[in-house]
C-alpha cells in the first residue's frame, strides 16, 4: 500500500513541498515535515506518535517506563515542541515532528530509527506509516480512548479497559504561586473562555486560562478582562491584579493545578470534540467540572468523579463540585505491554526510496577507479582502514586505537588522509609538523595529530605518504582508504557498523560506495556497534566514552554535535541537558552565534567537534572521546603488518 501511494502521490511531492516552504505556517519546521531533517533518533527506537500536547502527557508517562532509543513524533506545532523538550535531559530520547504521511518523507526517519515497534497513542492513525510498518514486520500498536473502526493495529490497549496513562506523568514542583483564590480553564477551545470566566467573575476568582492552542489564542475572548501572560512574569508569584493569567506557553498547565478551586475542562461543550483529558486534575484530587459532552474520553470523567453540567449550567457545576479520584497507575503496565509485544528493529531500508535506480551507476566508478589507478608501494607498511559507509562507522576511533597500539611497539606511525572539509583549501600536502591543526588536516587529521600520529593530508594520497616516510613514519595507516587504489597495502582492515552494515543501500539511496558491504579483499572485518539487537560476522570491538575534560560540567550544559550520528553522543550524556545543537557532520560552527545561543550555559562536545572549533572557543568547552578496545586478534594481525 505505501510503495502505490508513493507512486500515486509522486507528482504532487515537488508542490507540496514548495507551498509547505513558503506556507506562514506550515514552513515551521518544513524540512521536518519533508523529510529533509531526521530527530536524532538511534537505531532499534519504539516510535511513539502522539498528535498534539494532550497526547504527549501519556507518552511523558510511559517514557519513565520504556526501554531506551525512543523517538517522540508529534503532528501540530505545540506538539512538536513538547516532543523535543521531553528529549531534552533524557539520554537515548530524540523528539520532533512527524513527516507527512508519505513513503518518501517517512524514509529518512525510518531508515535512521530502524524501529522495534510503532506507538499510536489516543485515536492519531496515519495509514501509510503502519502500512510500512507491517511491511517490515514491526507490531502496530494502539494506546487509545477507543478502538475506531479505521484501526488495523496488531495490538489495542484501549484506555477504557486499562487506563490512560495521563494520571500516571509526574507533576513537579508548582510554576506559580496565587495570593488569591483562583480557578483553573484547562485546553480551552473557542467559546470556552468566555464561559469559564463568567463564572469566575461570580465567584470571585482569579482565572489562570489554558488555551488548547496558545499560538491560536484570540485575546477578545477575553472579553476586555485585566491580563498578564504566564511568558511576561519575572518570577513564580501571580500578582493580585489581573483578572486573567494567560498560560501562553506548552506543556506546563500540569504544574499550574496546585490550589485551584476547581478545574474546567475544555473541549466539553462541542460534541465534536467530546471534552479533553481530566487526569492532570485527577491525580491532584481537584474538583473538576466539564460541560455536558465528555463521551470523548470514554468514562474518564465518571471515574475521576467530576461533576458535569449536562443542563449547560457551569456555574452550578463549579458551586457543587466535590474533589476528584485520583486514578490508579496504569503507565507501567502499558509499558510493559507495549515492550513484550514489539520486536526486533526494522531492516535496514534507503532513505532515498526514489533514488535507488542510481545506486549501480555511482558503485560502477570503484572498480572503474580501481582498475586505472597504478598502485605505488612505498618503503614501509601500509595498513590501511577503511569502510564502504560514506557515513563514517566509527573508522576515525579504529585509527586512533591501531595508532595507540602501534606507538606502544615502538613505532612512528604516519596516518595519510584526505583533509576533508578543511577550511583552507587547496590539493597540495600539508603535515602536522608544519600546519596548523584542523584548517590544514580537517578535523580528522587534527584528532590523530593530537593522539601522537604523523599527519600528511592530501587529495592525493601517494603525496601524502610519500611525505609522511620524508618525515620518519615507520608505519603509515591510510584513512578511509577502502576505495584508495593508488597504494600498495599490506593489511585491509575493514569498518562495519553492526546496526547499519549496509550503509541503507548504495549511493545516492544510501551511504554505500561499494557493491558489497565488505568487499573480497577485506583482511580484517572490525565491528562496531554490535550487541544483542545488532550483529555482523567479524572482530567486535568495545567502545566507551571517557571521562570529560577538563573535568566534568556542572548544572544544565549547551550540547553541541557537529559529527555522523550525533544521536550516539547525546545518549551517553550523563549530564542535564538544557540545549542541544546539531551541526552537520565536519562543520565548522560561527563563534558569536554559537555563543549567543549557549548563553550562560557551558557547551560539551566530542572530541571530534572540539578538534574543529576555532581556538577561542575550544578554552571554553568540555568534551569527552570514544575510546576502543581491540580484539587481541587484531592487535596482532596490525602489529604483524607493520613488522613487514
Amino acid at each position: 500500500m505505501d510503495r502505490l501511494l508513493g507512486l500515486i502521490g509522486a507528482p504532487l511531492v515537488p508542490a507540496w513541498a514548495v507551498a509547505t516552504a513558503l506556507h506562514p505556517r506550515w514552513r515551521r519546521d518544513w524540512p521536518e515535515r519533508v523529510g529533509l531533517e531526521v530527530p536524532p533518533v538511534q537505531p532499534g527506537a519504539l516510535w511513539v506518535h502522539a498528535a498534539s500536547v494532550g497526547e504527549l502527557a501519556g507518552a511523558e508517562a510511559l517514557l519513565e517506563h520504556l526501554r531506551r532509543p525512543v523517538l517522540l513524533t508529534a503532528d501540530t506545532d505545540t506538539g512538536a515542541a513538547r516532543a523535543r523538550a521531553l528529549a531534552l535531559g533524557r539520554p537515548g530520547v530524540a523528539g520532533g515532528r512527524k513527516p507527512a504521511d508519505h513513503p518518501w518523507t517517512l524514509a529518512p526517519v525510518w531508515a535512521e530509527a530502524r524501529p522495534r515497534g510503532v506507538v499510536f497513542l489516543e485515536d492519531t492513525w496515519w495509514p501509510t506509516l503502519a502500512a510500512r510498518a507491517k511491511r517490515a514486520g514491526v507490531p502496530v500498536i494502539r494506546a487509545a480512548t477507543r478502538d475506531p473502526w479505521w484501526g488495523r493495529a496488531d495490538l489495542v490497549l484501549p484506555a477504557v479497559v486499562f487506563g490512560d496513562p495521563k494520571g500516571d506523568r509526574p507533576t513537579g514542583p508548582p510554576l506559580l504561586r496565587f495570593a488569591r483564590p483562583f480557578a483553573v480553564g484547562a485546553s480551552l477551545r473557542p467559546g470556552d473562555t468566555l464561559r469559564f470566566l463568567e463564572v469566575t467573575d461570580a465567584l470571585g476568582l482569579q482565572a489562570l486560562v489554558a488555551p488548547r492552542h496558545p499560538d491560536r489564542f484570540d485575546p477578545r475572548e477575553l472579553g476586555g478582562r485585566h491580563c498578564v501572560r504566564r511568558s511576561a512574569l519575572a518570577d513564580p508569584d501571580v500578582p493580585t491584579a489581573p483578572d486573567v493569567v494567560l498560560l501562553d506557553t506548552v506543556g506546563e498547565l500540569h504544574r499550574c493545578l496546585v490550589g485551584a478551586r476547581f478545574v474546567f475542562v475544555g473541549g466539553t461543550f462541542d460534541p465534536a470534540i467530546g471534552g479533553h483529558a481530566p487526569w492532570d486534575a485527577a491525580r491532584l484530587g481537584l474538583p473538576i467540572v466539564a460541560g455536558p459532552h465528555v463521551a470523548g474520553q470514554g468514562d474518564a470523567f465518571e471515574r475521576v468523579g467530576a461533576t458535569v453540567a449536562i443542563d449547560g449550567d457551569l456555574l452550578a457545576a463549579a458551586r457543587h463540585a466535590v474533589p476528584s479520584r485520583p486514578p490508579s497507575p496504569v503507565a507501567a503496565e502499558l509499558a510493559r505491554r507495549i515492550e513484550a509485544a514489539c520486536g526486533p528493529p526494522a531492516p535496514e531500508s534507503s532513505p532515498r526510496p526514489w533514488a535507488s535506480a542510481l545506486g549501480p551507476l555511482v558503485a560502477l566508478g570503484v572498480p572503474l577507479r580501481r582498475i586505472s589507478s597504478r598502485a605505488e608501494r612505498l618503503s614501509v607498511p601500509v595498513i590501511s582502514v577503511g569502510s564502504t559507509n560514506a557515513r563514517s562507522p566509527g573508522r576515525t576511533s579504529t585509527v586512533r586505537a591501531l595508532v595507540a597500539v602501534l606507538r606502544a611497539e615502538g613505532h612512528t606511525v604516519g596516518v595519510a588522509t584526505r583533509g576533508y572539509r578543511r577550511s583552507r583549501r587547496g590539493r597540495d600536502v600539508r603535515d602536522s609538523v608544519t600546519g596548523e591543526g584542523s584548517a590544514d588536516l580537517g578535523d580528522e587529521g587534527a584528532l590523530l595529530a593530537e593522539a601522537g600520529a604523523l599527519v600528511a593530508a592530501a587529495p592525493d594520497r601517494r603525496a601524502a605518504g610519500r611525505r609522511l616516510v620524508e618525515l620518519g613514519a615507520t608505519v603509515i595507516l591510510l584513512d578511509d582508504g577502502l576505495q584508495t587504489a593508488t597504494l600498495v597495502k599490506d593489511l585491509e582492515v575493514v569498518v562495519v557498523d553492526a546496526r547499519y552494515p549496509r550503509a541503507r543501500g548504495l549511493l545516492p539511496a544510501g551511504e554505500r560506495r561499494e557493491w558489497a558491504p565488505v568487499p573480497a579483499r577485506a583482511d580484517l572485518v572490525l565491528v562496531h556497534h554490535g550487541d544483542g539487537r545488532f550483529a555482523f560476522p567479524g572482530e567486535p570491538v568495545t567502545r566507551h566514552f571517557t571521562a570529560w575534560s577538563p573535568g566534568t560540567p556542572t548544572g544544565p550544559v549547551a550540547a553541541v554535535a557537529g559529527i555522523g550520528r550525533g544521536a550516539d553522543f547525546l545518549a551517553t550524556l550523563d549530564v542535564a541537558v538544557g540545549r542541544v545543537c546539531l551541526l552537520a557532520d565536519h562543520e565548522v560552527p560561527d563563534v558569536a552565534a554559537l555563543l549567543a545561543w549557549a548563553g550562560e550555559l557551558p557547551i560539551v562536545c566530542t572530541a571530534k567537534d572540539r578538534a574543529r572549533m576555532p581556538p577561542e572557543l575550544r578554552g571554553r568547552v568540555c568534551w569527552r572521546d570514544v575510546a576502543l578496545t581491540l580484539p587481541e586478534a587484531v592487535r596482532a594481525a596490525v602489529i604483524a603488518a607493520a613488522a613487514g
